[in-house]
């Protein structure tokens, strides 16, 4: 076994058994997660580590290396270079124009070569598993779009699923990379990654069922002609309390914590904690609440149009916090769902009175 599929064994083995960030890769934990997996001496794993290793100071002049010792010679993630992941994400979108950047990040695997597997490791602290490379290209196409250098490039959609088209900058960096990329041979530098291992990790959601989009667009349509004496006829026939909650479908939950890949509508960085079916724990609301169904008749409230993803603090915020602070919420996210709201009949307006009527 050559020591880069070694190597590349050792990192899937990390991978597995505990996210990675700057630990000690020599330390008897990590040892034993790979022990596990590869039934590997400790002597041998160590030389491969080492002989594979550089010192933080070559880094910048050795895009091969697998492993960086800093000054105390404690390993440190080698984070490949964002500008020139830049150039190459500029030539994806260019190529794919309204691509996603969870399409980006899978088709940027496909294309580079110049990472290591040390940049494949999972990283602490985040709210679902990613790598160095993808939380780098979400930084990019997220987190920081507003920032300088990437706003000059990109073009991001106004509502979510975000897509991505270039600004002239954008070509300008695109042409740059492009002979480059004519060149590769995809074959030799990655590890194997597909579009179902991308699913795997973003969702992390085991046992939980979703809708499809073909789905979703089939109920957008079926609401149209919703009528609640109809949909709920056994239920309005057994209960006879005005205050009995409506029956709610989970899956619809399920469906708006994944379009939002898991993170709170309000602020994407309020990260919770990961849970044995979530990657970051977060909480349905029902803009409309299913408590005002009996006034609107025509309108089914449980749908993906009305469903907020929230994060537990928001969530209470919301429903506990004084008249002020429950608005902040509220037109927090009016006002980056609004086409949603507005395609099942709740424009601005009549929110504003939705809010004044439900949320006192």
């Amino acid at each position: 076994m050559s020591d880069y599929k070694t190597i590349t064994k050792i990192i899937e083995s990390i991978n597995r058994n505990g996210r990675q960030g700057p630990k000690d890769l020599l330390s008897d934990e990590v040892y034993g997660w790979v022990k596990r997996d590869l039934k590997i001496s400790y002597t041998d794993y160590k030389k491969i580590i080492l002989d594979n290793s550089i010192k933080d100071t070559e880094r910048l002049n050795n895009r091969n290396a697998f492993f960086v010792l800093d000054a105390h010679n404690k390993f440190q993630l080698f984070k490949s270079n964002e500008e020139e992941i830049r150039k190459y994400l500029c030539y994806i979108v260019r190529e794919n124009p309204g691509i996603t950047s969870a399409e980006a990040r899978i088709t940027f695997k496909q294309i580079y070569r110049d990472y290591t597997p040390v940049d494949l490791m999972d990283q602490q602290n985040l709210s679902s598993q990613q790598d160095v490379i993808d939380q780098t290209i979400r930084n990019i196409l997220v987190s920081n779009i507003t920032k300088k250098k990437n706003a000059e490039l990109f073009n991001q959609s106004d509502s979510k699923p975000f897509t991505y088209t270039l600004k002239d900058n954008g070509f300008e960096y695109a042409s740059e990379i492009e002979e480059k990329i004519h060149y590769l041979n995809i074959e030799d530098n990655i590890l194997d990654y597909n579009i179902e291992q991308e699913n795997a990790i973003k969702n992390n959601a085991k046992g939980i069922k979703t809708y499809s989009k073909e789905e979703l667009a089939q109920m957008h349509e079926e609401n149209k002609h919703f009528n609640m004496l109809d949909y709920y006829a056994d239920f309005l026939a057994s209960n006879n309390n005005r205050n009995a909650r409506f029956p709610t479908d989970d899956k619809i939950k399920n469906t708006r914590l994944k379009l939002e890949d898991y993170k709170c509508e309000v602020d994407s960085d309020h990260i919770t904690f990961e849970t044995t079916s979530l990657p970051n724990y977060l909480e349905g609301h029902h803009m409309v609440p299913m408590s005002a169904q009996k006034n609107f008749p025509n309108i089914k409230l449980d749908c993906i149009e009305n469903m907020v993803a929230l994060c537990p603090k928001c969530h209470a915020q919301i429903t506990y916090g004084t008249r002020d602070e429950k608005k902040k919420i509220f037109d927090s996210v009016v006002e980056k769902r609004i086409e949603d709201f507005e395609s099942i009949g709740f424009t601005e307006p009549i929110l504003k009175v939705i809010f004044d009527t439900y949320y006192k």
